[in-house]
C-alpha cells in the first residue's frame, strides 16, 4: 500500500502494484456525486492535492477544507490524526452533504 501511496504522490495517477485496472479512466467514467474533504493543517493531503484529484473525476465532485482544532499547530498534524481528535468536524460535513443530496 505504501509504494502505491508513494507512487500517487510522485505521478499524480493511481497505481496498484499487480492490478491491471486502469484507475485513472475508471475516476473519469465516474458520474456519481462526490464529496472531497481537506483538513486545514493537514501536511500529508493539502486542499491542492484535493482539488487535484477533483479534476481527475468524470462527475460532480463537491468540495470542502474544514476547520480542525489541530491546524493551529505551526507544524500541522498527520493526516489521520485531524479526523481521530476532532471527528465530529468530518462526520458533521458527511451529514450534512448526505442531507443536501437527498433533496
Amino acid at each position: 500500500m505504501m509504494r502505491d501511496w508513494v507512487h500517487e504522490a510522485r505521478h499524480g495517477r493511481y497505481r496498484l502494484a499487480g492490478d491491471p485496472t486502469d484507475f485513472e479512466a475508471a475516476l473519469g467514467r465516474s458520474r456519481a456525486t462526490m464529496l472531497l474533504l481537506a483538513l486545514r493543517g493537514d501536511r500529508m493531503i493539502p486542499p491542492g492535492a484535493v482539488d487535484h484529484l477533483a479534476h481527475r473525476i468524470g462527475g460532480p465532485v463537491d468540495r470542502a477544507v474544514l476547520p480542525c482544532s489541530l491546524a493551529d499547530h505551526e507544524s500541522g498534524f498527520g493526516h489521520l490524526d485531524g479526523a481521530r481528535r476532532s471527528p465530529g468536524v468530518v462526520i458533521g460535513a458527511v451529514e450534512r452533504w448526505l442531507a443536501e443530496q437527498d433533496d
